[in-house]
């Protein structure tokens, strides 16, 4: 889902279901740059990305997750 904000900042939201805390591995993290990556080309947007994790049970902390996601 994006959300266009008003303030200039594209919101991607990744949602996810699991029984767990969801674990963003390094293949993972790849799909998501090229994801953004061909966001910002396909739109040419001026606007910053985040990129948002929406999950059943939270998401678990370590070096991609700190790396990619902002909220």
């Amino acid at each position: 889902m994006l959300i266009d904000g008003k303030y200039g900042v594209v919101n991607i939201c990744e949602m996810k279901f699991s029984i767990n805390e969801y674990t963003i591995t390094k293949d993972y993290a790849t799909k998501i740059r090229n994801k953004v990556g061909v966001y910002k080309a396909l739109t040419n947007t001026k606007s910053a990305v985040q990129l948002i994790m929406v999950t059943t049970y939270g998401l678990k902390k370590n070096a991609y997750s700190n790396e990619i996601v902002h909220k």
